[in-house]
């Protein structure tokens, strides 16, 4: 559930934010903002990107939370929020998940 900051993803989203140097982004997925928030957060310092609008959605309500406790720590220019990034109608039912995911493997 977390990238590495060292990882080749961090370096090639540091160079892309170095070169394009986008002054909005939408992350979906927060988790607790240790693994590809903390990425792009540093990756927009890197890059010197500012102002910036930096919005990362999470569903669940504890982790958004912990989330913005951690990018707070970590001075993560992230305006974190609850919420889905598809609306519910659209995501695929336990279901379906585990007959394409979990059955089908």
């Amino acid at each position: 559930m977390n990238v590495a900051a060292e990882s080749q993803f961090a370096r090639t989203l540091i160079d892309v934010f170095a070169k394009r140097r986008p002054r909005r982004i939408l992350e979906t997925g927060t988790h607790l903002a240790t693994g590809t928030t903390r990425i792009i957060g540093q990756a927009i310092r890197e890059a010197g990107i500012d102002p910036v609008e930096f919005i990362s959605i999470e569903v669940n309500a504890d982790f958004v939370r912990q989330a913005r406790e951690n990018a707070a720590a970590a001075k993560i220019p992230a305006d974190i929020r609850q919420g889905l990034s598809v609306p519910r109608a659209l995501l695929p039912s336990l279901d379906q998940i585990r007959h394409e995911y979990v059955q089908k493997c």
